[in-house]
Formats: C-alpha cells, structure tokens, sequence
C-alpha cells in the first residue's frame, strides 16, 4: 500500500466523504463543473458533516452553469434545513454573488453585508470581499467604498493576478487619483504597457497638487525606463526626488533610482543615492529596500568591505526594517570568512542585541559563540 493510499484511508476515516469533497473542489477550480456536481452530490448522499458545504458548493455550479435560481433555492435550502453552524454566511455569501449576477444588487449588498461581517475573518472571505467590492461598483451610492477596495488590493496584495485584475478596473474609474493608482498597480506587476495607456490618457494640466504630480512623474519614469529609455527616464526620477521632496513619490523615485542605477551596474551612483535617500528618510521602508539591493550588489561583485559597510548601515537607519537582521548576519557571515573574528563578533553580537525578535537571532547567537571560543 502507498503512502498516498494510506492517507486517504485515514482521511476517509476521520471524516465520510472528505476523499469526495476533495475531488469536486479540484474539479471546480479547473471548471469541470459537471464533474464537480457529480461529486459533490455524492458527498451529500454519504456525510451528514459536509452535507451543508457540499450543498452550498453544488448551488456555485449550478449558477455558473446558469441555472441561478435553482442555485438560490439549494442555498436557501440549506440555511432552512442547518439554520446555525459555520456554514450559514457561507450561503449567505453564495446567495449575494448569485443575485449579483442576476443584477439585483440591493439584495447582493444586504447579503454581502451580512456574511462578511463575521469574526475573526475566515480564510474563504477573499473572493467574496472582491465580489461585494464589485456590486458596490454597481450602485451610485457605494461605488467609492467599492474603488478604495480594488486601490487597497493594488497596494497591500501579493498575488499578482489579483493585482492587475484590480488596476483594469481602477482605470475605468473617473477619479483621478484611482487612475493612477491603476498605473501604480500595472507598474508594480509589470505590466508596463497597461501603465503607459492609462499614464498617457491623463492630462498634466489636471494634475492639481503636489502629491498628484509626483506620483504622475514617478510611474511615467518607470515606464520610459522599461521603455528602454533609461537614462531619460534616471533624470526623471531624480527630478521627483529633487522636486517634491517628502512626498511618497520622492523615497520611491529615489529607490527606483537605486534600481536603474544597479541594473547598469554603476554602483558609484547607487552609492550616492543611497547616501541621499539614508540621510532625506531615515526609517523607510525604500531606504532598507536600496540599501539591501546596494548591499547585496557589492556582495555579488567580491567587494566585501562595501558590502559589510552597506549591510550594517541598512540596520543602523532602517532598524525595523524587515531585512534589518538579515543584514546584519550577512555582513558578520562575510567578515567571518576573512577571519575577521573580532568584527565578526562585534556585528552579530549588535544582532542579538538589538534584534531579538529577528528571525537570524538563534544563528547569530550560535555563530557569535563559536566565534568567541575562537578568539
């Protein structure tokens, strides 16, 4: 018997129907719906535990496969047969998507309202917040809470599909501050050409405070540099820095700076920015971000004094940043391979002091006390 085969014994005996349920959630994330129903059903014929999950996921495919009021009347189903139980806003937020769908978007908000106001927030809110976020959109009274959304997700989300699908939709808003975030989203995933559209549909003369122009500058900036238009593109982002200084848009120009610097491996000019943004923003997120990036670059070019200079001055202006102990393992790390022992000491020993929180904290320690049993 494999090892595979085993599990599924055990999760068969843990939970009927579990090996089932498994099979319909795969099926219907690669839109195999029927497939999907077909399982599903047999979970609702087999376990009373998932009976009420399985139900509300049949009632998904039944509405994507376009039979929505059936798919209403299965959720409804459920919450008058399992009235209490972790379910209930499930079916609550499967029933506001599908009114959603059929344009009753009154009745999708009150839903929507009501399902995702459960606490602490579980794990299968996400797509639903997106699908409230969108029938917000709908209505001439919630559509601005429904455009702070899709701007929260260009800026604080990882996934980067999730992240262009939120910056298409911020470039069809009317305001100009969700326009650019949209560009500010393309630019951050990648997707230069999606930015230029947006960017080069706004007009300057628009543009009326400070803020707005540097952010304007900035990301046009960044496009020429994917443009191939680099060094154009350099002067620009200085000019942000030089130009609207304090601003958002100043720390990241002069980091991205840094970046256009290093990619042409001129690290003379990488060194003079990081020395300005250090100085200008002490603490920032950018300044920890330039120096890793110029840190990291002397590293990988054997310039190993530079390097451990770089990455103990990260700690020093930036202490809370998140690469603040890393930073300074890597520095003690280099200085102990030229047996430099007392430095060595002297770096990881500042780690575990100031950073005791830090993940290379146990690392440090340990390589502090060999280091100290040597000398």
């Amino acid at each position: 018997m494999t090892m595979l085969q085993v599990i599924v014994l055990v999760m068969a005996a843990i939970m009927p129907g579990e090996q089932d349920y498994v099979v319909a959630r795969e099926a219907e994330g690669a839109g195999q719906l029927e497939t999907a129903k077909s399982y599903y059903e047999k979970v609702m014929a087999n376990s009373e535990t998932l009976l009420p999950y399985a139900s509300i996921r049949l009632a998904a495919c039944e509405a994507e496969l376009g039979d929505r009021e059936l798919a209403l009347e299965q959720c409804e189903r459920v919450l008058a047969l399992y009235p209490t139980g972790p379910w209930v806003n499930m079916a609550k937020a499967q029933m506001a998507k599908i009114n959603m769908d059929l344009g009753r978007h009154d009745t999708a908000a009150k839903l929507f309202d009501e399902a995702l106001a459960e606490t602490p927030r579980p794990w299968w809110f996400d797509d639903y917040e997106w699908d409230a976020a969108e029938n917000q959109l709908e209505m001439p009274e919630t559509r601005t809470k429904g455009f702070i959304y899709f701007r929260n997700v260009v800026l604080n989300s990882r996934r980067l599909g999730r992240r262009v699908a939120a910056s298409k939709i911020l470039a069809k808003s009317p305001v100009l501050e969700d326009q650019l975030a949209a560009a500010y989203g393309f630019v951050r995933s990648g997707e230069f050409k999606a930015a230029a559209e947006v960017v080069s549909s706004l007009s300057p003369e628009a543009l009326e405070t400070e803020n707005l122009i540097a952010n304007w500058q900035a990301l046009t900036a960044r496009i020429m540099v994917s443009q191939g238009r680099r060094e154009e593109g350099q002067n620009l982002l200085k000019k942000v820095a030089e130009s609207h200084p304090g601003t958002e848009w100043a720390r990241y120009a002069l980091y991205n700076a840094v970046r256009n610097s290093l990619s042409r491996d001129n690290l003379n000019e990488a060194r003079e920015l990081c020395e300005l943004i250090a100085e200008q923003y002490p603490g920032a997120e950018e300044t920890g971000n330039a120096l890793w990036r110029l840190a990291s670059a002397y590293a990988d070019a054997g310039q190993a004094s530079q390097a451990v200079a770089t990455y103990t001055r990260l700690a020093e202006v930036a202490p809370n940043h998140y690469n603040a102990g890393d930073a300074l393992l890597r520095a003690g790390w280099i200085e102990f391979r030229q047996d430099h022992l007392d430095k060595a000491g002297e770096i990881l020993e500042k780690l575990v002091n100031n950073h005791p929180d830090a993940g290379e904290m146990e690392t440090a320690s340990y390589w502090a006390g060999v280091i100290y049993d040597r000398l």
